[in-house]
């Protein structure tokens, strides 16, 4: 048996027959040794496909025996709509194999087994000329692992691009291998731009050092989790936090790292605004924590120094000085306000009124105010209607405001206060404090001022905080109308830029209901005689304020009951019921507030007046300290004439 390639040479065209003979068997026993030693399927073919032998893994792979497949075509062993596409490759092979061409065909196709199961394949082809007659070797490989994990990989690609944090593969020494989109877009690099770099050059040279001696080796052995600083190819720095994970191959070695990180710039804000909150919250608590004690005494010290007023009279050497400790009280009681203001704890009697009126009555005073080196000009909108507000604490923010603005102007400059109309929907919520979305009014007070610089502008509203000099501020206006806006459900936006100077928008949240008629209590005429004779039931848990106010009452004729609690109050009541025409409360007692205590009184009796007085509420504000519009209310400190003129309004209105 001749066998010849199909090169033009012809290698044994020098041989003798004997020759040939021998070395056509070892060729023979060499093509057997390949054929049955291999580890895949492989088939020989004639021209036609026919499969004239098998070796034992082409039974393993098609799940069939020899005696099934030998004599039968190949093209029976491929889905009927891909057959044409195999008998095409063997003409094609065939003939490019009679020119003299020789290459190795390899096409991907499904192929059948016997049982009718499909499997993806992969065949390649190579041509053995025997005696001038073509024979195929066809050697087949299952390929559905393969295409699984192909898949795979497309899938995991796939996951890797379309997820939102930024994803980066180094090596051991730091070197990137794969970064996903998103790293790309937050780094500011484009697609591939990064590939073969250092990680640390997404990192200012201040941190560079991180990833060699912390990050990398501590990731050979655990899961790393930290914030680091990031860069961009822009040179911008951000906070960025980054998690990174060892990948390791089937030995258990460490041979890639995979990092996964995000930025963090808005939570890092987020967490800068809670802390600030939380700061302003624990002075505010402090701030009505002393101003509750510290209310406590000035009314003792501001009752006494009164009476002794009175008792020694103008004439007496001592007169002076004792006037001094009054208006130092006076003075003092003014400074409790704002601290109050500022940590909400102050009692608020919100009232329908017009807000372009109040500043109408307030311009005069305000342009003395400010100086004649500034202009004042106000530009009200005359359709905005009434607003639901405490008027004495809505003077106090437009008050503080102007003061500030004039502080702003040293060499003068223009103030304007304008009101007008705005209507917030869900999306414009964020641009204004989060205010929820409906109608308001807003109060605006612009001045062109020498402004603020952003480190400046968000530490405003922090009690004590003054860029003035010292003595000549106290760091509490703001804090103040920070303090009264917040606990009237108002909002304050403050913008500003350094020598152009700043403007307050403060948004009120609109009223639709008409205004009421003046407070009868406003109407009556001033009561000459404030002496009185009816009983009343003073309750406070403070002994010094109880003692000072029962000693001011029953100076002017008023039968006093006294009870340092509620508790004890219920009880005097319950006894002397029929007797009692005025409660004289305070806001705030331990274990029973004073509105409290008047919803306890099952047996209330009609036409008993309710007085209540406090200088400070705790943070059950929202149940017992914000009183209902017509609320009698008296404020602490206050002088023996104001309590006694307020007991007498109150018991004749």
């Amino acid at each position: 048996m001749k066998i010849k390639t199909n090169n033009d040479y012809d290698s044994t065209a020098m041989l003798e027959q004997p020759e040939l003979d021998n070395l056509s068997q070892k060729i023979t026993q060499l093509l057997n040794a390949v054929f049955y030693a291999s580890n895949d399927a492989m088939l020989l073919l004639d021209q036609e496909g026919t499969i004239l032998i098998l070796n034992p893994n082409t039974e393993t792979v098609f799940r069939c025996k020899d005696s099934s497949m030998r004599g039968r075509s190949f093209e029976n062993f491929i889905p009927l709509q891909n057959r044409q596409k195999f008998i095409n490759l063997l003409r094609h092979f065939a003939l490019t194999s009679a020119e003299g061409s020789t290459p190795i065909e390899k096409m991907e196709i499904a192929a059948l087994r016997t049982d009718g199961t499909a499997f993806p394949m992969e065949i390649s082809l190579s041509v053995i000329n025997i005696d001038n007659e073509i024979f195929f070797i066809a050697t087949v490989s299952d390929i559905a692992a393969r295409k699984r994990t192909e898949v795979e990989i497309s899938m995991l690609a796939h996951a890797l691009k379309s997820i939102t944090e930024s994803l980066v593969i180094i090596d051991l020494e730091g070197k990137i291998i794969f970064a996903n989109e998103s790293l790309f877009n937050l780094f500011e690099y484009r697609k591939g731009e990064l590939k073969g770099e250092k990680i640390s050059q997404l990192c200012p040279e201040s941190s560079k050092d991180r990833f060699t001696n912390e990050i990398i080796p501590n990731s050979l052995s655990q899961r790393w989790e930290g914030e680091i600083e990031g860069l961009k190819k822009s040179g911008q720095n951000f906070p960025f936090h980054l998690t990174t994970s060892p990948v390791k191959d089937e030995s258990g070695n460490v041979i890639l790292i995979i990092c996964v990180g995000r930025d963090i710039t808005e939570r890092k804000r987020l967490e800068e605004q809670l802390r600030h909150a939380q700061k302003m919250e624990a002075i505010g608590q402090l701030a009505g924590g002393v101003a509750h004690d510290f209310n406590n005494l000035l009314i003792v010290i501001s009752g006494y120094s009164n009476n002794l007023l009175e008792s020694i009279g103008t004439e007496s050497e001592y007169y002076k000085n004792v006037q001094q400790i009054s208006k130092a009280a006076e003075r003092a009681a003014s400074l409790t306000r704002q601290l109050l203001a500022f940590s909400r704890k102050q009692i608020l009697q919100p009232k329908l009124i017009d807000l372009n009126a109040l500043i109408h009555d307030m311009e005069k005073m305000l342009k003395r105010l400010i100086g004649e080196n500034i202009t004042f000009t106000a530009n009200l909108d005359s359709g905005i209607g009434n607003i639901l507000a405490d008027p004495g604490q809505t003077e106090q923010v437009i008050m503080n405001l102007v003061v500030n603005a004039r502080d702003a102007m040293p060499d003068g400059g223009q103030l304007q206060i304008s009101t007008g109309q705005l209507t917030l929907s869900e999306r414009d919520s964020s641009k204004y404090k989060n205010a929820p979305a409906g109608d308001y009014i807003y109060l605006k007070i612009k001045d062109t001022g020498i402004g603020m610089p952003d480190e400046v502008r968000e530490r405003i509203f922090e009690p004590f905080y003054t860029t003035k000099e010292q003595g000549k501020g106290t760091g509490l206006g703001l804090s103040t109308v920070y303090g009264i806006i917040e606990q009237s459900g108002c909002y304050i936006m403050v913008e500003s830029k350094k020598n152009k100077g700043t403007c307050f928008n403060i948004l009120i949240p609109k009223v639709t209901i008409d205004i009421e008629k003046s407070d009868q209590e406003e109407q009556q005429k001033i009561i000459k005689n404030i002496h009185g004779s009816e009983t009343i039931l003073v309750v406070e848990d403070e002994e010094q304020v109880r003692e000072l106010v029962t000693e001011m009452l029953e100076t002017y004729g008023y039968k006093i009951l006294e009870a340092f609690n509620g508790r004890e109050a219920i009880d005097i009541y319950n006894k002397n019921r029929n007797q009692i025409s005025l409660i004289l409360t305070d806001v705030v007692m331990p274990e029973m507030g004073g509105k409290k205590l008047i919803q306890s009184l099952d047996n209330f009796k009609p036409g008993t007046r309710v007085l209540y007085m406090s200088g400070y509420t705790d943070n059950a504000i929202d149940e017992q300290g914000i009183l209902d519009p017509g609320t009698q209310f008296i404020q602490k400190p206050f002088s023996p004439a104001d309590l006694l003129l307020k007991v007498r309004k109150v018991l004749d209105s």
